[in-house]
């Protein structure tokens, strides 16, 4: 074989292995990030509440616990976190609370009785303003940054 075939194959070989390689990192995941976005779209479609209601369906003979639960849609300093509620920000709060007040909680995302308790029992204080020195009783922005919960 002559150095020039042998080169030839070399950056064949190199060519095919980028386009596998921009594949597999590139186009594949928007399809499957696609195919969940999908999926998500079904299930938030079968969770609709009929008749003008704000808390999402459970669809019929729903064994799901979290279907009594709010979804997080805005979080901001007009709409805190508290009880009823479920998110990425309820497991940061959860594996917080876990890490740093031993309090045993399932990471499951859902502000239930168990992570109102251990929220409560943190006795996080109010230091700023005329509620200084009382205890939150809903995870706002700003104690969710205050904790570094975005970090969890």
């Amino acid at each position: 074989m002559t150095p020039k075939i042998k080169k030839i194959i070399f950056i064949s070989i190199v060519v095919i292995t980028i386009i596998v390689g921009v594949y597999t990192l590139v186009i594949k995941p928007k399809q499957d990030d696609k195919k969940a976005i999908a999926k998500a779209e079904e299930e938030n479609a079968a969770k609709k509440t009929t008749g003008g209601g704000s808390a999402p369906k459970a669809s019929v003979a729903s064994t799901d616990p979290s279907s009594k639960y709010t979804p997080v849609a805005v979080f901001d300093n007009a709409n805190p976190i508290k009880q009823g509620m479920q998110g990425k920000q309820v497991v940061q709060l959860q594996k917080y609370l876990n890490k740093n007040n031993k309090a045993g909680l399932e990471t499951d995302g859902l502000w239930g009785p168990g992570t109102q308790a251990a929220f409560e029992a943190a006795k996080f204080l109010m230091t700023e303003g005329a509620n200084a020195g009382k205890t939150y009783g809903v995870l706002t922005v700003g104690l969710y940054n205050k904790l570094g919960l975005s970090s969890y």
